[in-house]
């Protein structure tokens, strides 16, 4: 499977771009407001976990373009240190 894959939640509040079997960014949704998120599965039930969203067996996931990803991306907040 090539790398990344994008995905999102039907609900349009969680956004995914597995990176790797073991890896993802999320984009969270709350309001206005856009939160990203790495992931980094280092135990077994994680690493199924990223697997399951690739199988989408469940189809809990939907497919989406870079394109969307990125536009989403780039609406994420940037916290000031």
């Amino acid at each position: 499977m090539g790398f990344p894959v994008f995905l999102k939640f039907n609900n349009d509040k969680h956004f995914f771009k597995i990176l790797s079997n073991s890896e993802f960014e999320e984009i969270t949704v709350i309001g206005e407001k856009y939160d990203v998120f790495l992931f980094k599965a280092e135990i077994y039930p994680d690493k199924v976990r990223i697997q399951d969203m690739l199988k989408n067996e469940n189809k809990f996931w939907e497919s989406i373009t870079a394109m969307d990803y990125q536009k989403l991306r780039s609406k994420v907040s940037i916290n000031p240190s």
